[in-house]
């Protein structure tokens, strides 16, 4: 095995993308909706300079909101629940990815 360092000393956000088919018993995040998501917060973390963060798509990440994406920071031991439609909720993400509390 070879290793390398990692380029992303900010973290890694995963973004769900899961999409369920209608009339599942759990709601889903979707495709879609994650996808939007995942591409605003790259752009967000950009522009404030987060280079270091890494924003990657995830398939279900086990907590299903019937409202918003499921977003999980990595490293760390919760899962946000954001919409994508809120640019407090955004900027709120970009912030805890740095660490900032919640």
């Amino acid at each position: 095995m070879e290793t390398a360092p990692c380029p992303w000393r900010d973290g890694v956000l995963l973004v769900c993308i899961n999409e369920r088919a209608p009339g599942a018993p759990k709601p889903s995040c979707g495709r879609d909706r994650g996808a939007a998501l995942r591409k605003l917060l790259k752009q967000r973390a950009r522009a404030a300079g987060v280079d270091g963060l890494r924003v990657l798509e995830a398939s279900c990440l086990d907590v299903c909101p019937a409202r918003g994406v499921a977003v999980a920071r990595v490293p760390g031991d919760e899962v946000a629940i954001v919409d994508p439609r809120d640019d407090s909720d955004i900027e709120a993400v970009i912030a805890w990815a740095r660490g900032a509390p919640r």
